[in-house]
């Protein structure tokens, strides 16, 4: 093993030299001491292929910016050859780039206004952008019926008879100057907030503080969820404690979006996990009693959030071990519907008692100790391992 990781690494050298005559001197003693050398060289050389050709037909479809991260991880494996027509592709691609971010940059600051089927949208973005974000922002709306409105659509033109709006604002500064109190009363952190008053969710391109738009992203699917408990509250006369409200909107974070479009249904929400994980393991968060229990105006503490999350996303996603049926989905729903219609407001942790333990509990849980040591477990030797881990589901 030791001769053939020696002998691997001089041909690389090799390679990158563009000594081929000692390249196969190398290979030939290579396949002496490693019978599956020719085999791996043979697999190496079709998936560069592959690489390359997937490289020159993203530059065909004008998809330049991934044909670049297809070459920069190519061009160190290929031969001398090879790798000169590949440095000239790329070459290419990184002009085009230029020209597609010079244009971007032109366009950033002018806001469009667009409306989509289910929603209105305000953005100072370019316009290619807008269109994405009114086909994500769509295909998503239907997550938000599956989980709030259990799947019924018909409810959306009873309950939601406006559309909202998503204002993305060019900068956080002119974002917080819409805060409610003005921009001193703003929290640093806050990438966005959902306004029932007005019907809206406010954010801003969040490529202009982190480079990127994938935080812009992830705060409109948390905040754009809110307009659908804002719905069930008004027409039921009850009201959505923290836990249920943030940790809802919280579990649409993990939804993923691919290339294509398509939303997937959300997994795990990363960060999230990792901070509950953290608390679960070494202490210093809330405690899930706490988290239900807060029955405050508004939201609750930024600690508080992962355990919201990590509440929700068991009652959607855990699974009967012999069944596979998720059984906390109708729980969650009976919750969410008699809280939401609960005029007298009652608190939050007498329902969730009533709801999920004793007799109606799927796992037999008969105090709310009983139910934490269970979702805890499944937390962290489930979900963790899954998410963040090399485990394989079985």
């Amino acid at each position: 093993d030791e001769s053939a990781h020696q002998l691997q690494t001089a041909i690389n050298l090799l390679v990158a030299s563009g000594d081929t005559s000692a390249e196969r001197t190398m290979r030939r003693r290579m396949a002496k001491i490693d019978p599956e050398a020719n085999a791996v060289r043979s697999f190496w050389n079709k998936t560069t292929d592959l690489m390359g050709e997937s490289a020159r037909n993203l530059m065909a479809e004008e998809q330049v910016e991934r044909a670049a991260v297809y070459l920069e991880g190519l061009i160190p494996y290929v031969g001398v050859k090879e790798r000169g027509e590949l440095k000239e592709l790329l070459a290419v691609a990184k002009d085009k780039q230029q020209e597609l971010d010079i244009g971007r940059a032109e366009q950033r600051n002018k806001m469009r206004t667009v409306e989509s089927e289910h929603y209105k949208i305000r953005a100072a973005l370019e316009e290619e952008t807008v269109e994405v974000v009114a086909e994500t922002m769509d295909r998503l709306f239907d997550f938000y019926v599956e989980i709030y409105f259990d799947g019924n659509a018909s409810l959306v033109d009873v309950l939601i008879p406006e559309k909202a709006t998503l204002y993305i604002h060019a900068t956080k500064p002119e974002m917080f100057a819409e805060y409610p109190g003005g921009t001193q009363n703003a929290p640093p952190g806050l990438g966005g907030w959902w306004q029932p008053g007005k019907n809206m969710v406010h954010t801003y391109d969040t490529s202009t503080t982190t480079g990127s738009r994938a935080e812009l992203l992830g705060t409109l699917r948390h905040e754009a969820s809110h307009q659908f408990m804002t719905a069930l509250c008004n027409q039921g006369g009850g009201w959505a404690p923290a836990w249920l409200n943030e940790g809802t909107s919280s579990f649409f974070e993990g939804s993923r979006i691919l290339k294509s479009g398509e939303v997937l249904w959300p997994e795990a929400a990363i960060s999230r996990l990792r901070t509950l994980s953290h608390f679960l393991s070494n202490g210093g968060g809330p405690g899930v009693e706490k988290v239900l229990e807060f029955a405050a105006p508004g939201s609750y503490p930024g600690e508080y959030y992962c355990y919201g999350w990590g509440l929700m996303y068991f009652m959607q996603e855990y699974e009967d071990p012999k069944t596979l049926e998720k059984i906390y989905r109708p729980l969650y729903s009976e919750y969410r519907r008699r809280i939401t219609t609960d005029e007298k407001r009652r608190p939050p942790l007498p329902l969730f008692k009533e709801v999920f333990l004793g007799s109606s509990s799927p796992l037999g849980h008969e105090t709310l100790d009983d139910f934490i040591e269970d979702w805890e477990d499944w937390i962290q030797r489930t979900i963790r391992p899954l998410s963040l881990g090399n485990a394989q589901r079985t």
